[in-house]
Protein backbone atom coordinates (compact mmCIF):
# COMPACT_ATOMS: atom_id res chain seq x y z
CA UNK A 1 0.00 0.00 0.00
CA UNK A 2 1.16 3.19 -1.04
CA UNK A 3 0.82 6.37 1.42
CA UNK A 4 0.78 10.17 -0.12
CA UNK A 5 4.07 12.02 1.28
CA UNK A 6 2.66 14.07 3.23
CA UNK A 7 -0.23 11.45 5.05
CA UNK A 8 3.40 9.32 5.71
CA UNK A 9 4.95 12.35 7.34
CA UNK A 10 2.16 13.70 9.62
CA UNK A 11 1.77 9.94 10.91
CA UNK A 12 4.39 8.91 13.59
CA UNK A 13 4.01 5.17 12.53
CA UNK A 14 5.73 5.98 8.65
CA UNK A 15 4.66 2.78 6.90
CA UNK A 16 3.38 1.07 9.79
CA UNK A 17 6.58 1.55 11.30
CA UNK A 18 5.97 3.63 14.57
CA UNK A 19 9.93 3.37 15.12
CA UNK A 20 10.57 5.59 12.12
CA UNK A 21 10.88 9.28 12.62
CA UNK A 22 9.30 9.90 15.70
CA UNK A 23 10.69 12.75 15.93
CA UNK A 24 10.47 14.10 12.42
CA UNK A 25 8.82 17.60 12.93
CA UNK A 26 11.33 18.90 15.55
CA UNK A 27 13.95 19.99 12.91
CA UNK A 28 11.17 22.36 11.22
CA UNK A 29 10.08 23.68 14.94
CA UNK A 30 13.76 24.10 15.27
CA UNK A 31 14.48 26.02 12.17
CA UNK A 32 11.08 28.35 12.51
CA UNK A 33 12.21 29.47 16.35
CA UNK A 34 15.80 29.99 15.23
CA UNK A 35 14.67 32.05 12.29
CA UNK A 36 12.98 33.80 14.91
CA UNK A 37 15.23 34.22 17.62
CA UNK A 38 17.71 35.18 14.79
CA UNK A 39 15.63 38.42 14.11
CA UNK A 40 14.47 39.14 17.24
CA UNK A 41 18.35 39.23 17.89
CA UNK A 42 18.86 42.06 15.12
CA UNK A 43 15.87 44.11 16.24
CA UNK A 44 17.00 44.02 19.76
CA UNK A 45 21.04 44.60 18.37
CA UNK A 46 24.25 44.00 19.53
CA UNK A 47 23.77 44.74 23.26
CA UNK A 48 20.99 42.84 25.53
CA UNK A 49 20.64 42.69 29.19
CA UNK A 50 22.12 39.00 29.84
CA UNK A 51 19.25 36.30 29.68
CA UNK A 52 17.07 38.31 27.97
CA UNK A 53 16.22 35.88 25.42
CA UNK A 54 12.35 34.92 26.44
CA UNK A 55 11.01 38.74 26.57
CA UNK A 56 13.37 39.80 23.53
CA UNK A 57 11.66 36.99 21.42
CA UNK A 58 8.21 37.20 23.11
CA UNK A 59 8.08 41.01 22.31
CA UNK A 60 9.58 40.64 18.50
CA UNK A 61 7.00 37.67 18.03
CA UNK A 62 3.92 40.08 19.97
CA UNK A 63 4.79 42.70 17.06
CA UNK A 64 5.48 40.65 14.49
CA UNK A 65 3.40 37.55 14.54
CA UNK A 66 0.25 38.23 16.74
CA UNK A 67 0.15 40.91 19.56
CA UNK A 68 -3.29 39.14 20.99
CA UNK A 69 -1.09 36.14 21.29
CA UNK A 70 0.89 36.09 24.73
CA UNK A 71 0.50 33.36 26.05
CA UNK A 72 0.92 31.14 23.09
CA UNK A 73 4.49 32.90 22.03
CA UNK A 74 5.41 31.84 26.10
CA UNK A 75 4.79 28.70 25.81
CA UNK A 76 6.18 28.09 22.00
CA UNK A 77 9.38 29.82 23.08
CA UNK A 78 9.83 27.42 26.11
CA UNK A 79 8.70 24.82 24.37
CA UNK A 80 10.39 24.98 20.97
CA UNK A 81 13.42 27.11 21.52
CA UNK A 82 14.31 26.46 25.49
CA UNK A 83 13.56 22.67 25.61
CA UNK A 84 13.67 21.49 22.06
CA UNK A 85 16.87 23.42 20.56
CA UNK A 86 18.63 22.42 23.58
CA UNK A 87 17.40 19.22 24.90
CA UNK A 88 16.72 17.71 21.11
CA UNK A 89 13.32 16.99 22.53
CA UNK A 90 9.92 18.64 23.62
CA UNK A 91 9.99 18.83 26.98
CA UNK A 92 6.38 19.50 29.67
CA UNK A 93 6.81 22.92 31.32
CA UNK A 94 4.74 23.61 34.55
CA UNK A 95 4.19 27.11 35.15
CA UNK A 96 4.34 26.93 39.71
CA UNK A 97 2.20 30.52 39.88
CA UNK A 98 -0.73 29.12 37.69
CA UNK A 99 0.19 25.25 38.37
CA UNK A 100 -0.27 24.54 35.29
CA UNK A 101 1.41 21.84 32.72
CA UNK A 102 1.64 22.32 29.49
CA UNK A 103 2.34 19.69 26.44
CA UNK A 104 1.88 20.05 22.77
CA UNK A 105 -0.19 18.84 19.96
CA UNK A 106 1.93 19.42 16.58
CA UNK A 107 0.47 17.92 13.12
CA UNK A 108 2.14 18.49 9.96
CA UNK A 109 -1.39 18.60 7.91
CA UNK A 110 -4.69 19.80 8.51
CA UNK A 111 -5.18 16.72 10.80
CA UNK A 112 -6.73 19.20 13.97
CA UNK A 113 -9.88 17.84 15.23
CA UNK A 114 -12.30 20.88 14.62
CA UNK A 115 -12.21 22.26 17.66
CA UNK A 116 -9.12 23.19 17.79
CA UNK A 117 -6.90 25.95 15.73
CA UNK A 118 -3.61 26.32 14.77
CA UNK A 119 -1.33 28.33 17.15
CA UNK A 120 -3.36 28.21 20.43
CA UNK A 121 -3.74 26.78 23.88
CA UNK A 122 -6.24 24.71 24.74
CA UNK A 123 -7.22 23.51 27.84
CA UNK A 124 -7.06 19.23 28.21
CA UNK A 125 -8.76 16.68 29.90
CA UNK A 126 -8.15 16.78 34.14
CA UNK A 127 -6.85 12.79 32.91
CA UNK A 128 -3.52 14.09 32.18
CA UNK A 129 -2.82 15.75 35.87
CA UNK A 130 -1.19 12.83 37.23
CA UNK A 131 0.74 12.29 34.05
CA UNK A 132 2.28 15.91 34.04
CA UNK A 133 2.58 15.64 37.61
CA UNK A 134 5.73 13.71 38.05
CA UNK A 135 7.39 15.16 34.91
CA UNK A 136 7.25 18.70 35.98
CA UNK A 137 7.33 17.58 40.13
CA UNK A 138 4.79 19.96 40.76
CA UNK A 139 1.26 20.26 41.57
CA UNK A 140 -0.45 20.19 38.23
CA UNK A 141 -4.11 21.48 38.49
CA UNK A 142 -4.67 22.28 35.05
CA UNK A 143 -3.22 21.04 31.47
CA UNK A 144 -3.38 22.88 28.94
CA UNK A 145 -1.53 22.21 25.12
CA UNK A 146 0.06 24.25 22.41
CA UNK A 147 -1.41 23.34 19.31
CA UNK A 148 0.67 23.96 16.16
CA UNK A 149 0.12 23.06 12.71
CA UNK A 150 3.57 22.74 11.41
CA UNK A 151 2.93 24.18 7.95
CA UNK A 152 0.94 26.76 9.04
CA UNK A 153 4.10 27.59 11.60
CA UNK A 154 6.60 27.77 8.58
CA UNK A 155 4.30 29.80 6.50
CA UNK A 156 3.80 31.81 9.95
CA UNK A 157 7.45 32.38 10.28
CA UNK A 158 7.77 33.37 6.52
CA UNK A 159 5.76 35.90 6.82
CA UNK A 160 7.17 37.44 9.74
CA UNK A 161 10.83 37.35 7.90
CA UNK A 162 9.28 39.14 4.83
CA UNK A 163 7.24 41.81 7.42
CA UNK A 164 10.69 42.43 9.12
CA UNK A 165 12.82 42.38 6.21
CA UNK A 166 10.84 45.02 4.92
CA UNK A 167 10.24 47.49 7.92
CA UNK A 168 14.19 46.80 8.54
CA UNK A 169 15.06 48.26 4.43
CA UNK A 170 13.14 51.23 5.91
CA UNK A 171 14.64 52.15 9.01
CA UNK A 172 18.36 52.94 9.45
CA UNK A 173 17.70 51.87 13.19
CA UNK A 174 16.74 48.73 12.76
CA UNK A 175 19.61 47.99 10.07
CA UNK A 176 22.52 49.29 12.75
CA UNK A 177 21.18 47.02 15.22
CA UNK A 178 21.14 43.97 13.23
CA UNK A 179 24.58 45.16 11.82
CA UNK A 180 26.09 45.45 15.16
CA UNK A 181 23.91 42.02 15.59
CA UNK A 182 25.46 40.41 13.44
CA UNK A 183 29.21 42.40 11.81
CA UNK A 184 29.52 41.57 8.03
CA UNK A 185 32.78 39.87 8.68
CA UNK A 186 35.91 41.44 5.57
CA UNK A 187 37.99 38.81 4.79
CA UNK A 188 41.28 39.53 3.42
CA UNK A 189 42.18 38.73 -0.22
Amino acid sequence: MRYPASRSFSETAFLGDNRNFPHAHYGYLMACMGQIDLMSKCEWGPVEPPRNLTPRMQGFMERYLDAQKADEHRVAIQLMRHALIHAGALRFLYDKKTETGYTWRIHFGDTFPRAIGHYTLTAEDPQYQDMLQGAVNGKVVAVKALNVQLTAFASDTLRVAEDYTATMTKDPTLQSKCEGAYPISKSSS
